[in-house]
């Protein structure tokens, strides 16, 4: 099929699922983060993921993973720690697709509570008052960092010099709080999913 046909098919499947799906915004969304009774869900690569995911998130790629029935489905998502009774708050920094893709496999095997993340990491990142204390404290350190090229006098370099180390410490201490991290997926207890009787047993192409 023409690679053009293709794409127009990708964006109108995207459109549409866009105007059926539960969406919600970042202001919101960061309410939920470490709330047991709410998964955060990364629709991208594990590259993707590593580089930027909101705390707690867990990683579900479909493109690399094969499902072929009700089994299959219910292994891999009890051994990603989902509940039946989760809401699941889905959002992607590389492809809106990926979560419309995600989306619709949730609502295909009856899943209840699902909604999309509107700007995924970004939007959360804004908001993040942790973020913004950081990204404060960077800019200051960068002030001294010029004044360090600038000044001459012994004395001066000193107290420029301690005053970027203090800054360093103060960064040092505020990082691992963002809500916005880097790292490998984090992993919960394996629960025991399962799927509503009434959903197909295949997944829906």
């Amino acid at each position: 099929m023409n690679r053009v046909i293709i794409q127009v098919i990708i964006l109108f499947l995207i459109i549409y699922s866009n105007l059926f799906a539960l969406s919600i915004e970042p202001k919101e969304a960061m309410k939920y983060i470490g709330d047991k009774n709410v998964r955060f869900i990364s629709s991208d690569n594990t590259q993707a993921y590593i580089k930027e995911h909101i705390m707690g998130a867990i990683s579900i790629y479909l493109h690399n993973i094969e499902l072929k029935d009700n089994k299959d489905i219910e292994e891999y998502l009890s051994l990603k720690g989902i509940t039946n009774t989760q809401l699941l708050i889905i959002y992607s920094n590389i492809s809106i697709s990926n979560t419309y893709l995600l989306e619709d496999f949730f609502n295909n095997i009856g899943h209840k509570r699902v909604v999309v993340l509107n700007d995924g990491c970004h939007g959360i990142k804004l908001l993040d008052p942790n973020q913004k204390i950081y990204n404060k404290l960077k800019s200051k350190r960068k002030k001294y960092e010029i004044l360090l090229t600038l000044t001459k006098d012994e004395d001066e370099l000193k107290k420029h010099k301690e005053k970027i180390k203090s800054i360093d410490a103060k960064m040092d201490i505020i990082k691992p709080k963002f809500l916005i991290l880097q790292g490998i997926e984090h992993k919960y207890p394996p629960s025991e999913y399962i799927i509503d009787n009434n959903i197909d047993s295949k997944i829906q192409p």
